[in-house]
């Protein structure tokens, strides 16, 4: 019988309150002292101990009483170690009990329905805090219309030892049978009430999930990660299924970056800051959630090829302009024509001229090796030249337009720096003088930009070790930078019209249906504003400068979520399109029949896929720790390479 169908057959209902109608921000009770003590060390000191002194104090008032004891008797057996501030210390622990208070839907909507029916409903809780302040948490958390409140420090009876039961049933002459208690703990709402032969209802207690930490986590930060996870738990309670999942694996990443951001600014004194386009769009929702005061927030519209293509007419030289195409694994004219500026369909006949093919697939040292393609360039360099200055005109124009200060940020998801050297620099030619800091989710210490110091950047995930775990998750960015998504398509070009700069974008690429498996739009909307609604919760209820959540908390749940998906997440994600040198699909094999009688295209579509990981997990369905599988690949992969270098070397 389900627990609404039970309900109608009881005129008396009573409720546990804590972990049943109200959770809290913290993993476990004393966790609220770890929390108090970081709030309090202007008050305490440093090393005061508090947590623990705390703790015991409880249990001496315990000893002392032999009864269920208030917060006043416990905090008079602190009066010797906290006598200056001990009033001040027991009200700030009254004020976070308060503040990190949150409901439980499931059960407190069930609340409602008691009342609704005109059922007498009883709170009834072991707790040391006055009814007053449980009255206040109730309130706070919309829980109204209960008849009354029992609670053990006022009524010197507890509920573990059936005292309280015997006395609600008492006060309203009932007989056992005639309540229904419903809680969370085994003994005190279940075993202790059932012996009384009051019918009960146990309640899913997910404090021991919650407070398991991962081996990817220091023990140092064991408290910051228990109490994110109660936070993601209370947060996305009444969330859908793809806000939660934003919640719960992009909401922390997006809280760490957005405290590790204010702090960085502060420390700098920096306060103008621009998120580039389009990887800073969400950066910027999320920063802008915390308020932060004196900071002013800009949307700076770039993209590699706006930025690119303007300078190329500084550096025409065929080195130079293939420089940031040398990194691609392959190549076609096609990709080649666009990336300099120009529309490759009116070149059709010059490459003909050179037995080239637009669409033809090069590797990359064929192709940048290539003296038909350099003869190719040679002919076409002064359109290209022609559109690139056309095209600084128009972005010099854009630029003077945001009138930089003579310190600013550039916010991004990172990770070589281009950006940034690239506005650098084309600042830098203009004579305006502007120093710009770089701050970014992760940047890639081995880029020669960042190496050599021609930019100046830092990066939330910096650890090697931290990197190394996101590496080693068989992700390829792709799969991280689709949760990045803006709404808007990339910037394409800028120019100049009737004395306005014109800024021209790309078509957004998934409002194009071509070849569309699932609503990616509609899908990563939801996801990203649970992710927002996450850091709103976060700077709800805690300090920004006292619950650090640390880049290896922050990006854990992304890394367990793409080394260990569900087929559910396989299914959805693995079918968003993905858009590089060509359209793919994050992680779709095709069927296991095709791969048995072509093998050769297993190997293919794995290689080209965005999470291997994922691609694995949609072929073969079953639970396997596919993160492992792939790291044997890789290291398997990278000896064969070491081996086929070692002996294309002694052969010369």
């Amino acid at each position: 019988m389900g627990l609404y169908e039970l309900i109608p057959n009881y005129s008396y209902v009573s409720f546990d309150i804590f972990d049943t109608l109200i959770k809290r921000n913290v993993a476990k009770p004393s966790d609220l002292f770890i929390l108090m003590e970081k709030n309090c060390v202007d008050i305490l000191g440093v090393e005061s101990g508090f947590t623990n002194k705390r703790i015991k104090a409880e249990g001496k008032a315990r000893e002392r009483y032999n009864r269920p004891v208030t917060i006043h008797e416990i905090y008079g057996e602190l009066k010797e170690e906290f006598s200056s501030c001990l009033g001040e210390l027991m009200q700030i622990e009254i004020d976070t009990e308060i503040q990190q208070c949150s409901p439980n839907p499931e059960y407190t909507k069930l609340l409602e329905k008691c009342v609704e029916e005109r059922k007498t409903v009883i709170l009834i809780s072991d707790m040391y805090l006055p009814s007053e302040v449980i009255t206040k948490m109730l309130q706070k958390c919309g829980i109204l219309g209960y008849t009354s409140l029992y609670i053990s420090c006022e009524q010197r009876a507890k509920k573990s030892d059936g005292s309280l039961f015997k006395k609600v049933l008492f006060d309203y002459q009932l007989s056992s049978s005639q309540l229904l208690h419903i809680g969370d703990n085994l003994r005190s709402d279940c075993l202790v009430p059932a012996l009384l032969g009051i019918r009960t209802v146990r309640v899913d207690n997910d404090q021991d999930k919650i407070c398991r930490i991962p081996k990817e986590v220091s023990l140092n930060s064991a408290f910051e990660f228990r109490t994110l996870q109660a936070c993601l738990r209370n947060c996305s309670r009444e969330m859908n299924e793809w806000e939660k999942q934003g919640c719960k694996i992009f909401g922390p990443l997006l809280y760490g970056f957005t405290q590790w951001l204010l702090h960085r600014l502060r420390n700098d004194g920096i306060y103008d800051v621009f998120f580039l386009a389009r990887d800073g769009y969400m950066l910027k929702r999320a920063f802008e959630e915390i308020g932060a005061k004196n900071i002013n927030t800009h949307y700076l519209l770039c993209s590699r090829r706006s930025y690119q293509v303007p300078l190329i007419w500084k550096k025409p030289s065929f080195e130079d302009v293939t420089l940031p195409l040398r990194v691609l694994p392959k190549i076609t004219l096609r990709t080649f024509i666009k990336r300099i500026g120009l529309d490759p369909d009116g070149y059709v006949d010059v490459a003909l001229r050179y037995n080239l093919s637009l669409d033809r697939e090069f590797s990359a040292d064929i192709f940048f090796n290539s003296n038909e393609i350099r003869d190719f360039y040679e002919v076409i360099k002064e359109d290209v030249l022609e559109n690139s200055k056309k095209e600084y005109e128009g972005l010099v124009a854009y630029c003077r337009q945001q009138n930089f200060g003579s310190r600013i940020a550039v916010v991004d998801i990172g990770y070589q720096g281009s950006m940034q050297y690239a506005l650098s620099n084309i600042l830098k030619a203009e004579n305006i003088d502007v120093h710009i800091k770089g701050y970014y989710v992760s940047i890639d210490t081995g880029s020669t930009i960042i190496s050599e110091g021609k930019v100046d950047a830092e990066g939330f995930i910096s650890d090697v070790g931290i990197i190394e775990q996101f590496q080693n998750a068989g992700v390829q960015r792709g799969l991280f930078e689709i949760q990045f998504l803006s709404p808007e398509g990339s910037t394409h070009r800028f120019s100049i019209k009737d004395n306005q700069v014109d800024v021209e974008f790309a078509p957004f690429e998934y409002e194009n249906n071509d070849r569309q498996k699932v609503d990616e739009i509609s899908i990563i909307d939801r996801y990203q504003n649970g992710a927002v609604a996450f850091v709103e919760y976060m700077y709800t209820n805690f300090d920004m400068d006292v619950l650090i959540v640390t880049p290896e908390i922050s990006i854990y749940p992304f890394i367990r979520f793409s080394n260990r998906p569900t087929l559910k997440q396989v299914r959805t994600w693995g079918r968003f399109r993905f858009y590089g040198l060509f359209q793919t699909y994050v992680a779709l094999p095709q069927k296991k029949s095709i791969y048995l009688r072509h093998p050769k295209r297993l190997k293919v579509d794995f290689k080209h896929s965005i999470w291997r990981i994922g691609f694995m997990r949609s072929l073969f369905r079953i639970t396997l720790p596919y993160n492992k599988i792939i790291n044997v690949y890789y290291r398997m992969t990278e000896k064969k390479r070491t081996n086929q270098r070692g002996n294309k070397y002694k052969k010369n």
